[in-house]
C-alpha cells in the first residue's frame, strides 16, 4: 500500500498542536522538551487523554517518529519515513479527544493552589497576602463555598460608605459586612460553572453575562455549579483571554 506525502504532513502538523495545547495547560516554557510535557500531564493528571499510560507511550513514539521526520530529511527533500494513515487517524483522534474542547478544570486553578481568606482574617493581613500573590481579588471561603469576595474596590467601597471609620489591626473582613457579598461589588461580578463544564461552556457564560457596566471577574467552578457547591477550581478574565487568544490550536 503506497504512503502519501500528505500524511505526513499531516502528522506534523497534529504533532505542532499537540505541542502546543500542552504547553498552554502545563504553563510550559518554550524551552521544554515536548516529551517531558508528556511526563508532567501524565504525573500530574492535567488532561485524562493525554496522560491514559497507553495514550501517553504512544505520543512519545509518535514525538520520536516526529523528530526522524523533522531532522533527517533525504537530499531531495523527501521525509526519511512515512507513518501509516492509521497510526495518523489514531493520532488525529487522541488530539481532538484531548483538545475539543478542554474542561474548565484542565485550565483553572485548583483549590489546593487557590489563595484565599476567610471572614475571620484580620484585613492588614488578607491585604498583604492579596499583594505578595499579585492578585487583585481573594475568594472568602467557608467550609469549602464560596461566600464572598475581598478586593481592593471592595475595600473602596467600603470606605466611600463608611467615611468616619477607620481600619485598625484587629479589624476582620466581617467587619467589611455587605461588601464582599458576591452580588455586591461596584464593577464586577462573579460567574459560577459545574466541573464537567468545559471551555466553550465558559465562553458562552463570558461573553454573554451582563450586569449593566460591571464585568465578569472570575468563574468559580462548584462540583455541582451552584454558589452553594464546594469549590473545585476558579478562572480568572486573564486566564479566559490567555484560552481565547490560543483557541485557534484548541478548538
Amino acid at each position: 500500500m503506497p504512503y502519501a506525502q500528505e500524511d505526513a504532513e499531516r502528522f506534523v502538523q497534529c504533532y505542532n498542536r499537540l505541542d502546543k495545547y500542552m504547553r498552554m495547560i502545563t504553563q510550559a516554557s518554550a524551552s521544554t522538551p515536548h516529551s517531558e510535557l508528556l511526563d508532567r500531564i501524565r504525573k500530574y493528571d492535567l488532561d485524562r487523554i493525554v496522560g491514559d499510560p497507553e495514550n501517553n507511550e504512544f505520543l512519545k513514539d509518535m514525538a520520536r517518529l516526529r523528530n526522524t521526520i523533522i531532522h533527517n530529511p533525504t537530499q531531495d527533500g523527501e521525509v526519511i519515513a512515512l507513518p501509516l494513515r492509521s497510526v495518523v487517524d489514531r493520532y488525529a483522534r487522541l488530539l481532538e479527544l484531548a483538545t475539543s474542547p478542554p474542561l474548565c478544570t484542565a485550565l483553572a486553578h485548583p483549590l489546593e493552589r487557590i489563595v484565599f481568606a476567610r471572614r475571620t482574617d484580620r484585613i492588614w493581613e488578607a491585604a498583604r497576602r492579596m499583594r505578595q500573590a499579585q492578585y487583585s481579588h481573594l475568594p472568602i471561603l467557608e467550609d469549602g463555598r464560596v461566600t464572598g469576595v475581598f478586593s481592593e474596590s471592595s475595600l473602596y467601597t467600603w470606605f466611600s460608605l463608611k467615611s468616619a471609620l477607620t481600619v485598625t489591626q484587629d479589624s476582620t473582613i466581617a467587619d467589611l459586612g455587605h461588601v464582599i457579598d458576591l452580588d455586591a461589588h461596584s464593577s464586577e461580578f462573579y460567574g459560577f460553572l459545574p466541573e464537567n463544564a468545559d471551555m466553550d461552556d465558559l465562553l458562552e457564560r463570558f461573553f454573554t453575562l451582563k450586569q449593566g457596566r460591571k464585568r465578569l471577574a472570575m468563574v468559580f467552578i462548584t462540583r455541582d455549579g451552584s454558589p452553594q457547591g464546594k469549590l473545585v477550581g476558579l478562572l480568572t478574565a486573564w486566564d479566559v483571554l490567555r484560552y481565547t487568544v490560543e483557541d485557534d490550536t484548541v478548538k
